[in-house]
């Protein structure tokens, strides 16, 4: 009988001890499907199972706690069985906090960006039957998908369709019936990069290119983690990844970890887009991607201009030039865009078919391959049709249409209301400036700036509404401004503003555009001095959250209780605000004395701030030693000019500023 109940006193306190670790199991799964982006239908999958076996595991429990008798084996199996998940949990929680150091923001806004081919075109790329004009050079591609290794590069002048071509590629449902069959019986795995100079730095440099790549790969195949990356696969399970930033060697070498093991179980293939727009060299870049493909179970499709740096170090793989394939595409194009106008029909029956069809000939001749071209012509020409011109009417707005694409961006500029000639010029300035795509509030308000200069230091501190549909109307008000006066060369991305295609940013970055928007803008305009304006009505205008709770960490306890940490949402726009000031301060002196006095102005606006709760829960002293130290931080990087004036002005904070810096 004593042992009896001996046992049974056992099987209870193993129960109660069961429950404690499938409570904490619980509380990992919940964070994994809250916390950490787990965006793979498979990894999804592996999920739901672990919360399958939690619920299986939480009815025994139920069930030993309700017997009377139980057998000891029973009370083993469930408690393997809790350590199994607790092991498969606590690896799952690993593998996905790696993913979530590989992942970024902007990993996916190039691809969001580019935009979808029209269903009539590049159907040539995949089609068995392809015309004979094109099957040489679509074949070879054909068949590289569905049978070869290596490399395949996409090349072609300017404004040709290349990315919109290797996104269509990329996502279509027949390249991965032909990748399927190169990788038989191995797991196929598909993973792709858009690059793109005209966005935040990592979207245009290798780091991102490699975080991209990785994250994708992984994200299909999380069993790969362990051996791409075995430094932050600890032996302690329990230990979380201790993970401070990616280098560009350690991810190489993920890579090359992945080529060299894959072999056994996958097949991968990589398309990249955009090369001409990595910031960093060229023809290396080149490199490291054709000894990647040395390996046999990876292949590498990538796109770029057909600059001489990509001629000798890729021309001698398989390629295609998209400016020679696409005359089909753009005829289809045509055709099918004009003719959707609700006035096409009228106006063949007012000529002869023949007649708006010559129309259409006469955009595929003078496009000479370029797509962008051709985008930006049909969308003058149906203005003509809305205007209710007839064909000839149309000839002549295509006679007048240079077919080079900068002599077209130029005339396009022309045709702006000259009304409109300063604002035009101003927006446009403020985008080409701009190290990265503005947010656009900075355009809203810079448009007070025609009006009053001086604006930024009399807008007074209170929010703007945050209401859906009010927010909705203003993006949209502001996003309608800029489209009329560029006409459609910026234009809205999100919560930005971007330029149409970066042969239009191309275009504005030489010297005589520069001239050409100078001419027309207001006196004596500084873009960087108008965008720290701005910034700082923007600001003025903000909530921002209180500080997050403090956590304190035993081994770096000042880190873990910075104020920059704990008001993060603030920081981060006084940082992004105070890298245009630094600019701003080098472009003279009446610049850089109007950039110290708005730092001194958004200073004192901080307390108005604060009392009316736009800046919630923290105290005047922590913020003004935010702002001081951030200024000091700029300092540090701009040490002359008048961001030491500003300092001298406000010297009886800057031993504040020095302590919280050292701190």
């Amino acid at each position: 009988m004593r042992i009896a109940n001996r046992r049974q006193l056992m099987t209870l306190q193993l129960c109660a001890l069961s429950s404690e670790s499938v409570q904490g199991i619980s509380a990992q799964l919940n964070q994994l499907g809250g916390k950490y982006r787990i965006m793979n239908s498979a990894q999804d999958s592996r999920l739901d199972l672990l919360l399958q076996k939690l619920g299986a595991i939480e009815e025994k429990i139920a069930l030993v706690r309700s017997q009377k008798q139980t057998t000891q084996d029973s009370v083993e199996v469930l408690c393997a069985d809790i350590s199994k998940l607790s092991l498969d949990t606590r690896k799952m929680t690993k593998e996905s906090q790696i993913m979530a150091s590989l992942d970024y923001n902007d990993r996916p806004l190039r691809h969001e960006k580019i935009p979808d081919a029209h269903r009539t075109t590049f159907q040539w790329s995949l089609d068995e039957k392809a015309p004979v004009s094109v099957k040489q050079q679509s074949g070879s591609f054909r068949e590289w998908l569905r049978q070869k290794h290596g490399l395949f590069w996409v090349s072609g002048k300017p404004g040709s369709g290349k990315s919109t071509f290797m996104k269509f590629i990329a996502d279509h449902e027949e390249t991965a019936a032909l990748l399927g069959h190169w990788a038989s019986s191995y797991r196929l795995l598909v993973a792709r990069h858009y690059f793109t100079i005209y966005g935040t730095l990592i979207q245009r440099s290798l780091e991102g290119m490699l975080r991209s790549l990785l994250f994708e790969i992984l994200n299909q195949a999380p069993e790969l983690i362990l051996k791409a990356l075995p430094q932050y696969w600890s032996e302690d399970t329990e230990k979380p990844v201790s993970h401070t930033g990616w280098t560009q060697r350690e991810l190489e070498m993920a890579l090359r970890r992945i080529a060299a093991e894959a072999g056994t179980n996958v097949r991968i293939c990589l398309f990249i887009d955009g090369l001409d727009e990595y910031t960093g060299d060229h023809f290396e870049i080149c490199e490291t991607l054709k000894q990647l493909s040395q390996s046999s179970c990876i292949k590498i499709c990538m796109s770029s201009r057909p600059w001489n740096v990509f001629e000798d170090a890729l021309g001698g793989c398989p390629k295609l030039y998209m400016h020679d394939l696409t005359s089909t595409d753009i005829r289809n194009y045509t055709n099918c865009v004009l003719r959707e106008h609700p006035r096409w029909t009228a106006l063949e029956e007012e000529t002869s078919p023949l007649s708006s069809t010559s129309l259409i000939d006469d955009v595929v001749t003078k496009a000479n391959g370029v797509f962008l071209w051709v985008t930006l012509v049909t969308r003058l020409l149906r203005e003509g049709l809305t205007n209710g011109d007839s064909v000839s009417d149309l000839k002549k707005r295509l006679s007048i249409i240079p077919s080079d694409l900068r002599q077209f961006f130029r005339h396009i500029l022309e045709t702006v209301d000259p009304f409109y000639n300063e604002k035009m010029a101003g927006t446009l300035l403020l985008a080409l400036h701009a190290k990265t795509p503005l947010p656009m509030e900075v355009y809203m308000f810079h448009d007070f700036e025609y009006d009053d200069e001086n604006y930024a230091f009399k807008e007074p501190t209170e929010t703007l509404s945050t209401d859906l549909t009010q927010v909705y109307k203003r993006l949209d008000s502001i996003s309608r401004r800029i489209n009329g006066r560029s006409k459609g060369l910026l234009e809205r991305s999100a919560d930005r503003v971007v330029f149409f295609h970066r042969t239009v940013f191309d275009f504005l970055r030489t010297p005589e555009m520069e001239d050409f928007l100078i001419e027309r803008a207001r006196r004596n305009f500084s873009p960087v001095l108008s965008t720290f304006r701005a910034y700082i009505a923007w600001t003025k205008h903000t909530d921002f959250p209180g500080p997050s709770p403090v956590t304190i960490n035993i081994q770096s306890p000042h880190q873990s209780e910075d104020p920059l940490n704990r008001m993060s949402a603030l920081a981060t726009r006084l940082r992004s605000a105070f890298r245009i000031a630094r600019d701003a301060d080098e472009q003279g002196e009446n610049c850089a004395a109007l950039t110290a006095a708005l730092l001194d102005n958004m200073e004192l606006s901080i307390q108005g701030m604060l009392s009316r709760d736009q800046i919630k829960g923290a105290s005047l002293s922590m913020l003004r030693g935010i702002y001081h130290r951030l200024v000091v931080n700029m300092c540090g990087q701009h040490p002359h000019g008048y961001f030491r004036v500003f300092l001298d002005w406000q010297r009886g904070h800057v031993d504040t500023c020095i302590i919280l810096n050292s701190g």
